[in-house]
């Protein structure tokens, strides 16, 4: 553990699974599939399964990484790929800020937990 709350091993399978989980959205954004929640769900499931131990900080990271790459994800495909990064607040409605919500709140609640076990 260290001062941001999350190790080196940990926090390149979270950028890894943030990367996974944005080519994935991406991909379900061209076939007209808005579902960034998933992001999300694979970021924290990827999180978990390199970490042994609980950490609260390490689930804020997983959420925080999950909208990123929501929304860089959204930005390269689909109909939101013509509005900018600084204008994804605009493409926000209710209900996708919702299922934005949703997958931070997955990514925070699976991502703090450990599943590997201790040594």
């Amino acid at each position: 553990m260290n001062w941001l709350g999350i190790r080196l091993p940990v926090l390149l399978a979270v950028l890894a699974c943030a990367a996974l989980g944005g080519g994935l959205f991406a991909w379900l954004l061209t076939r007209g599939i808005d579902a960034p929640y998933l992001v999300g769900v694979v970021v924290g499931v990827g999180a978990a399964a390199v970490s042994r131990e609980r950490s609260g900080m390490r689930g804020v990271w997983c959420g925080v990484f999950s909208v990123w790459a929501g929304a860089i994800a959204q930005r390269l495909a689909g109909p939101y790929a013509t509005v900018s990064l600084f204008g994804f607040a605009s493409t926000l409605t209710w209900g996708r800020a919702a299922l934005f919500s949703l997958g931070a709140a997955l990514a925070a609640a699976i991502g703090s937990r450990g599943l590997r076990r201790p040594r």
